[in-house]
């Protein structure tokens, strides 16, 4: 079955994996009812080369080169090029896996989700017990999935339709260094009416350690924004609203818990002064102490528990530092 598809790829110093990516869509079965749209950010490198060079190989390849404005800036601007019924997005330093475009030929729900491999399997599976589902059932499937884990916070990993999202002027956020993925997903979910789901790794993640992602820094802050608007959003969809408030409230605590070694590797005072914004929050220790963890797998969570109750930014820092010390000479 043809399958008419616009892949936006956001590409900014990716000379290293741009090529891989984008023969991943060249060498798809039906490759010539698609076509790719190659957003150069303001690449330094031969990024921009690479893409002048496939759109001058095949006439539906399409390139944009655009200042430095960010990915969202990017994925928006290829939205307004893109002349397909449906749109996908690829990352510059990730891939499809072969076949992937004939098996999404199979679907015709509002977002075919599909899992991904980071090289060690699927990611997605485990928290979706379901196929398909639709608008009026979304309420016991798709929403407590996505309250659950932030695993369908990624938009690549899907495809969606491109009336959808003109109709309803969806857009990436500009500016946003975390989160722009998430909240363009969902606010789609919030307007379509059916969802499938591929239990197959069609695409492949690079975990690039030198990616925005890989690279935040005010890790617990983010997280505490990401938690507030999901609160919000939860409250604007037709969910058990107790369920998802307290999936979304576990979640968040984990990520932050999660937060204390990331920060535990960087400067001491840096650290400190990090942790002691985040202690100081009622609403992270209201939430902390709601989780009530109590059964520790080592000596180090113990010992980072207890200094998180005790606010104690400072005692909490020297146990990361002494931990983190131990790791590194083993």
């Amino acid at each position: 079955m043809a399958f008419f598809l616009s892949v936006i790829i956001p590409v900014y110093n990716g000379e290293a994996y741009l090529q891989n990516a984008i023969l991943s869509i060249i060498n798809q079965r039906n490759f010539r009812d698609c076509e790719i749209i190659l957003v150069d950010d303001g690449s330094t490198d031969a990024s921009a080369g690479i893409c002048d060079s496939f759109s001058e190989k095949y006439d539906n390849i399409i390139t944009v080169h655009q200042k430095n404005s960010g990915v969202s800036v990017a994925r928006n601007n290829g939205l307004k090029m893109a002349s397909k019924d449906r749109i996908a997005f690829l990352d510059a330093d990730d891939y499809f896996m072969p076949d992937a475009f004939e098996k999404f030929g199979q679907y015709d729900a509002d977002m075919i989700c599909f899992d991904f491999s980071k090289g060690n399997g699927g990611c997605i599976s485990e928290f979706v017990n379901f196929d398909f589902t639709q608008r009026d059932t979304f309420k016991d499937t798709l929403y407590p999935a996505m309250a659950l884990s932030d695993a369908f916070f990624n938009c690549w990993n899907k495809i969606y339709k491109k009336d959808i999202i003109d109709k309803y002027g969806l857009r990436f956020e500009p500016g946003l260094k975390y989160g722009e993925d998430m909240k363009f997903v969902y606010e789609y979910i919030k307007v379509m009416n059916t969802f499938s789901f591929i239990r197959e790794p069609l695409y492949f993640y690079n975990v690039n350690e030198n990616s925005t992602t890989n690279n935040i820094v005010n890790e617990y802050e983010i997280y505490r924004s990401l938690y507030l608007w999901l609160c919000e959003y939860f409250k604007s969809v037709d969910c058990d609203h107790e369920k998802c408030q307290r999936m979304i409230e576990s979640n968040f605590v984990y990520k932050s818990w999660m937060a204390v070694s990331a920060i535990g590797k960087k400067k001491f005072i840096s650290g400190v002064n990090k942790l002691r914004n985040m202690l100081n929050d009622d609403l992270f220790i209201s939430l902390y102490e709601k989780e009530g963890y109590d059964n520790f797998q080592s000596r180090y969570d113990s010992l980072v528990d207890r200094q998180i109750k005790n606010r104690n930014a400072i005692a909490l820092m020297a146990i990361c530092k002494i931990y983190n010390k131990r790791g590194n000479s083993k």
